[in-house]
């Protein structure tokens, strides 16, 4: 037969707390044995807590060098334009410059006034 661990003694071999471990078991995320013609007595099998940790296992995504999304330097993500070896961080790749300029001039220019003058 199977040791059946108690509430106290399986939250300790998961290293939680006993609240934790009583409302993942009431939100059925654990499953248990109710011992005792009322069921008050829960207890856990070592199976039953390996089934818990197998299923609240999260896998890390592996590092894959042959990855074929080039992902940003800055900020790690596939979505962000990877940099080119001709640029670095801060900096302006050339044939651009101008560009920018002109979208800084029509950005920044006054605002001319669109009131009527009053006579």
């Amino acid at each position: 037969m199977n040791r059946l661990f108690t509430e106290r003694e399986a939250a300790e071999q998961l290293g939680i707390h006993q609240t934790m471990l009583a409302r993942t078991r009431k939100d059925k995320l654990i499953d248990y044995v109710s011992v005792g013609r009322t069921g008050r007595s829960i207890r856990y099998t070592h199976e039953q807590l390996l089934a818990y940790i197998e299923r609240s296992t999260v896998a890390a995504c592996p590092a894959n060098p042959n990855s074929a999304t080039p992902k940003s330097v800055t900020s790690g993500s596939s979505k962000s334009p990877a940099r080119t070896a001709s640029t670095s961080p801060g900096t302006t790749p050339s044939g651009s410059s101008a560009a920018l300029v002109a979208l800084a001039r029509t950005t920044f220019a006054p605002q001319s006034s669109s009131s009527p003058s009053t006579p």
